[in-house]
């Protein structure tokens, strides 16, 4: 069993993200012992690091480059997406891209 804080972690999955891989080390010693994935400060790092942790999950995912080309289509689509939804792009925040992202992933999907 990991702990972490005070909450103990029992066969719970963990993903921590940081721009490089052992700069958690100075600030976060809580997390001794929680292996972190380094994105680089990037999208593309970021959506490597996700994939490749969900695959160990799951038995089928699609191909990096497949996510990240659906990425850099939301992208592309979400300035649009925020317009049409009376939204200024700049000022969305986490939960208002979460469902942009849950309409185009619902889009593609029909």
């Amino acid at each position: 069993m990991k702990h972490l804080g005070r909450a103990k972690l029992r066969e719970h999955n963990l993903l921590i993200l940081d721009s490089e891989r052992y700069r958690y080390q100075k600030f976060a010693s809580d997390l001794a012992g929680v292996d972190i994935s380094a994105h680089k400060g990037t999208p593309e790092g970021a959506i490597a690091c996700v994939r490749n942790f969900l695959a160990t999950h799951y038995s089928v995912l699609p191909s990096l480059s497949v996510i990240k080309e659906a990425y850099l289509l939301f992208e592309a689509t979400l300035s649009a997406m925020a317009v049409a939804a009376k939204q200024i792009p700049s000022e969305l925040t986490f939960n208002d891209r979460l469902q942009h992202i849950q309409m185009f992933v619902d889009r593609a999907d029909q």
